[in-house]
């Protein structure tokens, strides 16, 4: 495995991804990864967001901390309205040294003209985290049962064509359809582990100590 900088993780709605990344928020990773905080331009979205993952902004906010350099990189995602949604992670130090784990999504990695998303990709680890579709739903409508029948549609036809062509594309796929949370987040804490120890093995100018 080659050593990285970064892992970004994707997954359509209800794939799962929230809660396996949600495993590493414990103590164990703490000293050494980092978890960027999304944030979006729009009210909460009960049943859709994570809060631990998500925080919504006003448009204004999303402005002031973007100018401020507080949110960075951000992209947009176009809904089904044709309304452009304004999204980025809280920006890292620039000496900040730990694993970065980025949970995205499609758009952020359409976005292939955005220059600062290309520098994390550049060194990522790309996974996919996937379910059957009717999995998906059966956890969307337990999250939010009070979900209008168009929504719902819209939610598990997000991106449907960029995630089949991310199960060819994608360097590990996690398939949650048959797991329980726990076996999820343990396949991504292995996942970690092993980018983690090939960090350690890596001396300080980048040559792996292992093989000099």
């Amino acid at each position: 495995m080659p050593s990285y900088e970064s892992l970004v993780i994707v997954g359509p709605p209800k794939s799962g991804m929230s809660t396996i990344v949600n495993g590493l928020r414990g103590a164990e990773f703490a000293d050494s990864l980092v978890i960027p905080r999304l944030y979006i331009a729009r009210e909460h979205n009960d049943g859709v967001d994570d809060p631990v993952e998500v925080e919504p902004l006003s448009h204004d906010d999303f402005a002031l901390c973007t100018r401020s350099e507080l949110i960075d990189p951000t992209w947009h995602r176009e809904l089904e309205s044709g309304i452009l949604e304004h999204r980025g992670f809280g920006a890292l130090n620039d000496d900040e040294s730990r694993l970065s784990v980025y949970a995205a999504d499609s758009a952020f990695l359409i976005d292939t003209t955005n220059p600062d998303i290309r520098r994390i990709m550049a060194n990522s680890l790309l996974i996919l985290v996937t379910a059957s579709e009717e999995v998906r739903q059966r956890r969307m409508l337990e999250a939010a049962p009070d979900i209008e029948e168009l929504e719902l549609e819209e939610q598990m036809c997000e991106d449907s064509r960029f995630y089949i062509e991310m199960l060819r594309t994608a360097r590990e796929v996690i398939d949650t359809t048959e797991l329980s949370d726990y076996q999820g987040q343990l396949i991504l804490q292995r996942t970690v582990n092993r980018v983690l120890d090939k960090r350690i093995n890596r001396g300080p100018e980048g040559y792996n100590r292992a093989t000099e």
